[in-house]
């Protein structure tokens, strides 16, 4: 039987472990992530006209709505298909500087 120091060796061992490949793992994402080149600059248009060129290279549908200080300041739709509906617009998500 194993004693119960030897037991919580082991277990801090795999913690520290754990910890160590937890800590390389965000090290890694984070150096690859800085390599990326923004699609847009810092204003909105730059960031509509480049929805634009990317939605003009895929097939499927787009619907991008920014929103500055709670005021609509661009949008773009794109459809395959039938239009897309611009009154009842479905919210997937919510970004926050």
């Amino acid at each position: 039987m194993v004693s119960k120091s030897l037991q919580l060796a082991r277990i801090a061992g795999l913690a520290l472990l754990a910890l160590v490949l937890w800590i390389a793992a965000l090290v890694a994402f984070v150096a690859v992530g800085d390599d990326e080149i923004p699609i847009a600059g810092n204003d909105v248009a730059s960031l509509v006209d480049a929805a634009k060129k990317q939605a003009a290279e895929h097939r499927g549908n787009l619907a991008l709505v920014v929103i500055n200080s709670g005021r609509i300041a661009g949008s773009h739709f794109h459809s395959i298909g039938r239009p897309v509906d611009r009154i009842h617009p479905i919210v997937t998500a919510e970004f926050a500087p």
